[in-house]
């Protein structure tokens, strides 16, 4: 990451980041003014509910993420677990495996996008009927859901360009993509919010966006070479099956460790919605989304590093792997931290000052789950590494770690009265008594390294580069 194209890698990923952060803190504010506490909540219940559905992506993304890397790598076969590593030429694209896995990638997509539109539709409109009071809580509520259903059904459906530009390594493309579709959001829905649109504002935005995302990732992927390589190989459906079959071997896996992280980090907003007042409901979701947008930031750099990891993994240099992994964590702890600290010292004054009709829980809830967060998002980064090396270990933890924070959370809120402390404790509890330690053990092990080491070593690494960086 010394080079000018690194630097502008960075450069993008955050600048990419601060306009995904200024979706939700542009709006948030006028949506906390316009709206009150019933709609909100409903906002915040829409948000999970969505999140809910996505998990029909069942870790394609993620799985075709690293295909694509592994290709770009110069990986000339994609095998269903483990990787290949070359030491003949990396850079030696195989284009016919590339557009069999970019037609499959797609012909997923299609599947799953009519599949999360037919859920939301069907169980996902009974559930906001209910916790609306018949649609009655929230003026035009199932209209907005309905067009809610679709904006989400749009994203899924391109869901695959993503990938596709950050497996190539195409840091900055992916990351403008996201810039110039974010800009759409952001003007979209000032403009339908400042005319006295409510949530219907905020739907539309959601609709109009994906569809500039679409148009300049498509155009950044296919390069003219690109175009000209691809269009040499007729695929037959059968190659298209059979990659499917081999990338559906971890991303089932994959799949079910997004059920098991659902469970544990969404389903408890879903809960309370059955079981706290609203203005509970949208003070918790409104704690959740803020540090939802702190993980986003912090991880960035872990984010658009993973290209390189995989690739570093297929080149058998162990060495760059750990360095540029403990300069990528290093930066995570650093912004994780100090966002923190911001949050607890100014958020609730700054709720104040805006005239917020929704609040942050007291500062002892906040700073707990803030620890709470930190733990959940350290062992998913490790876990994550685990996972580039086309293994995926902790399918069976997740799911029984979900299990328990899904009756853990029932049981505190329906018959202890627990109220958001129960929101935070339960998944707390669960997490410690083994994900939270066990993966970056794992990484502990494969490295010879202790933890003490491997701190030092990411302390030494992240103060060598942010020097390097800032200072050139």
């Amino acid at each position: 990451m010394h080079t000018n194209e690194g630097r502008k890698d960075i450069f993008w990923a955050y600048f990419a980041q601060f306009f995904q952060v200024s979706t939700g803190i542009l709006i948030l504010p006028i949506i906390l003014r316009q709206f009150n506490s019933n709609e909100v909540a409903f906002y915040y219940l829409m948000l999970n509910f969505s999140a809910l559905v996505l998990l029909f992506d069942f870790g394609f993304s993620s799985q075709f993420t690293r295909v694509f890397a592994y290709i770009f790598a110069g990986a000339q076969n994609i095998r269903k677990e483990g990787i290949e590593v070359s030491d003949g030429n990396l850079n030696c694209v195989n284009f016919r495996l590339l557009k069999t896995i970019i037609e499959s990638s797609m012909m997923v997509y299609r599947v799953i996008g009519l599949l999360v539109l037919l859920v939301m539709t069907t169980f996902g409109t009974i559930y906001i009927y209910n916790v609306t009071d018949r649609f009655s809580l929230v003026e035009g509520s199932l209209w907005v859901w309905l067009l809610y259903s679709v904006s989400v059904f749009i994203n899924m459906y391109y869901s695959f360009l993503i990938p596709m530009l950050i497996g190539k390594g195409d840091i900055t493309a992916s990351r403008k993509a996201i810039v110039y579709s974010k800009i759409v959001y952001i003007l979209v829905s000032f403009t339908l919010l400042f005319i006295g649109l409510d949530l219907i504002a905020i739907v539309i935005a959601n609709i109009v966006a994906p569809f500039v995302q679409r148009k300049i990732s498509s155009k950044y992927f296919f390069t003219r070479t690109i175009k000209l390589e691809l269009n040499k190989y007729n695929i037959e459906r059968s190659e298209k099956i059979s990659s499917f079959i081999d990338i559906w071997y971890n991303a089932k896996r994959m799949g079910l460790v997004m059920i098991g992280s659902f469970a544990i980090n969404r389903t408890g907003l879903i809960i309370a919605g059955l079981y706290l007042p609203l203005d509970q409901v949208a003070s918790y979701g409104l704690m959740q989304q803020v540090l939802g947008l702190i993980i986003s930031i912090s991880i960035t750099l872990f984010t658009i590093t993973q290209p390189r990891l995989a690739r570093f993994l297929i080149q058998n240099e162990h060495k760059k792997l750990l360095d540029e992994f403990s300069f990528s964590i290093g930066i995570f702890y650093l912004l994780f931290f100090t966002s923190c600290v911001a949050l607890v010292l100014v958020g609730p004054m700054l709720l104040k000052f805006i005239g917020s009709n929704t609040l942050l829980p007291r500062v002892d809830l906040l700073i707990f789950f803030c620890i709470v967060t930190l733990a959940e998002q350290n062992h998913s980064i490790f876990a994550t590494l685990i996972a580039l090396k086309n293994r995926i270990p902790y399918v069976v933890p997740s799911l029984i770690s979900g299990v328990f924070i899904i009756v853990g959370t029932f049981v505190a809120l329906a018959y202890l009265k627990m109220g958001i402390f129960g929101l935070i404790v339960v998944p707390a509890v669960v997490q410690i008594s083994y994900n939270n330690w066990k993966w970056p053990a794992v990484i502990m092990k494969e490295h010879n390294l202790t933890f003490h080491k491997f701190f030092l070593t990411t302390l030494r690494i992240t103060i060598f580069r942010l020097k390097a960086i800032l200072i050139g």
